[in-house]
């Protein structure tokens, strides 16, 4: 399960711009402790 999301965000990774991927990571960040705390 959770490899299916590392693949997913590494994947919008490559199509995102340098600028946006900061962005990104932290809310992607965010998203993953959230989903860690449901499943957990």
């Amino acid at each position: 399960m959770l490899n299916l999301f590392n693949l997913m965000h590494n994947y919008s990774f490559f199509m995102m711009e340098p600028e946006d991927l900061i962005e990104s990571k932290l809310c992607i960040n965010n998203y993953t402790m959230i989903l860690i705390k449901i499943i957990f």
